[in-house]
């Protein structure tokens, strides 16, 4: 049974996190309706502070999706 989020998420994970390691994401990707998984090459557990310009990037391109038409 899949769990009830009736919002897009936006999951963004490192691949090189030791911390949570990166088969969380893609699990909760698998369960939750309307996930979104984006993982970036070359980034521990804060790919936000590793890659800014990627992370802002891709939060972007997520964001637009979301929001497109609105």
């Amino acid at each position: 049974v899949r769990p009830k989020i009736s919002i897009p998420v936006f999951l963004v994970h490192g691949d090189s996190d030791t911390i949570c390691l990166p088969a969380a994401s893609l699990f909760m990707a698998e369960k939750v309706q309307n996930a979104e998984l984006a993982i970036m090459a070359g980034c521990g557990h804060a790919p936000f502070m590793s890659k800014p310009d990627e992370f802002n990037r891709i939060l972007g391109g997520f964001l637009e999706r979301v929001y497109a038409g609105n």
